[in-house]
């Protein structure tokens, strides 16, 4: 059993709990790496969180960005965060955290998100960067390695996909019927739950109410879930992927119903890899349910420069 231990009565300290797990407020392991949160702002109408490790790297060390996935923010990543001791950058999507929400659905199109990355970049006098994308991140940083690989080291791409493919496409159908009908936001939620994480997580039974209560402190609103939807739709990038060589690694749980080992081998494949790093036992969000073995996974990927 992988999940956290928790047990609270109460829904709302429940949340505040899990946030402090996923955020590592106070760390159960020695070996985290405490980091200095050192600038937040917005360009581009991307909204971003700066860090690095307290033991200061070299001024010209290469940062990583850290893409979120569907209806996703970098908080979920502040505990990986102090996992990976390199300098980082984290970017929230488009309708999600605290970038803007545009009413118009082809400005979240990953290719048009991919070009406003590339402004971000320039505007932070990032020249190279690496890429770590999750799920519907990981279709963002495919789609800025290439539109934009000079901008690109390596990428690491976790728990995603180089096409939708039949069966994706269902679920996100039935994703956005359920949304155009007006299902609320925490049954759209019960929904992505059992799709997200693996039955052995969700298996404690304070562990549901907690991502429920954490999920309803955020809002999202409705043009950014249609437009994240529509994204998702249209993306395949199949053909242009086999001709690129930065990718490192492909990263999911074993576990993961989303994007199953066959499509992480589908897509190691077109990579030029040998085979996909599977986490044992791990659901879709790999990131909560795994962060220790997803950093290494991750470390050994894209390694700091030396």
């Amino acid at each position: 059993m992988h999940a956290p231990e928790f047990s609270l009565s109460s829904s709302r300290g429940s949340a505040h709990l899990l946030i402090s797990y996923i955020q590592a407020d106070k760390p159960d392991k020695p070996d985290i790496v405490t980091t200095a949160n050192l600038r937040t702002g917005q360009h581009a109408g991307l909204f971003y969180r700066l860090m690095q490790p307290i033991q200061e790297p070299a001024a010209s060390e290469t940062p990583l960005v850290l893409l979120p996935g569907l209806l996703s923010d970098g908080r979920q990543f502040l505990r990986l965060a102090r996992l990976l001791r390199r300098r980082l950058c984290i970017v929230d999507p488009l309708g999600a955290g605290q970038s803007e929400v545009p009413t118009h659905e082809a400005d979240y199109q990953l290719s048009a998100q991919s070009d406003r990355l590339a402004e971000l970049l320039s505007a932070l006098d990032f020249p190279t960067v690496d890429l770590a994308g999750f799920s519907m991140g990981g279709m963002w940083a495919q789609q800025l390695l290439i539109r934009h690989p000079q901008r690109v080291r390596r990428v690491s791409l976790v728990a995603t996909t180089a096409a939708i493919d039949p069966r994706l496409r269902s679920i996100v159908l039935g994703l956005s019927a359920q949304h155009q009908a007006g299902v609320s936001g925490l049954n759209l939620f019960r929904t992505l739950l059992i799709l997200f994480f693996s039955a052995d997580f969700l298996e404690p039974p304070s562990i549901i109410p907690m991502l429920e209560a954490l999920w309803g402190e955020q809002q999202h609103a409705p043009p950014a879930i249609a437009g994240q939807l529509a994204a998702l739709l249209s993306h395949d990038l199949r053909e242009q992927l086999s001709h690129t060589t930065q990718v490192t690694s492909v990263i999911a749980g074993s576990e993961d119903f989303l994007m199953p080992n066959k499509t992480q081998l589908k897509l190691a494949t077109l990579c030029g890899l040998a085979a996909p790093v599977l986490i044992q036992g791990a659901g879709h969000a790999l990131w909560i349910e795994r962060p220790d073995e997803l950093a290494s996974a991750l470390i050994h990927a894209l390694p700091p420069d030396t």
